[in-house]
C-alpha cells in the first residue's frame, strides 16, 4: 500500500465542502442583489413623490391659475367655505387655451 495522496472518499468530501461553500456564496449574492434592487426602486419612488410634492406646493404657493385675498376658511372637516372673489390674472400663459 502507498500512503501518498488522498483517498477517493477524502477527495469527494473536499469537493462536497467546496460545493456547499460556493452554493452559500451564490445564494448570498442573489439575496444582496434582490435587496439592492428593492432599495433602488424604493428610492426612485421617494424621489418621484418628492418631485410631485414640490411641484404641487409650488402650484399652491401662488404659481397656480387662481388668487384669493380671503384668509379665513370655515367648515366641519368634510367641506369648507371661503368667501373668495375669483378674477382673471391676465394672460394665462402656458396654461391657457
Amino acid at each position: 500500500m502507498n500512503d501518498h495522496g488522498y483517498t477517493l472518499a477524502e477527495m469527494l468530501a473536499a469537493l462536497l465542502i467546496i460545493g456547499l461553500a460556493m452554493a452559500g456564496l451564490t445564494q448570498a449574492v442573489r439575496v444582496l442583489g434582490l435587496l439592492q434592487s428593492s432599495a433602488t426602486r424604493a428610492a426612485g419612488e421617494q424621489r418621484a413623490l418628492r418631485r410631485v410634492e414640490v411641484d404641487f406646493v409650488g402650484l399652491l404657493d401662488g404659481h397656480g391659475p387662481f388668487r384669493s385675498d380671503e384668509t379665513t376658511l370655515t367648515g366641519n372637516g368634510r367641506c369648507c367655505q371661503a368667501n373668495a372673489n375669483l378674477s382673471p390674472l391676465g394672460p394665462l400663459g402656458p396654461l391657457g387655451p
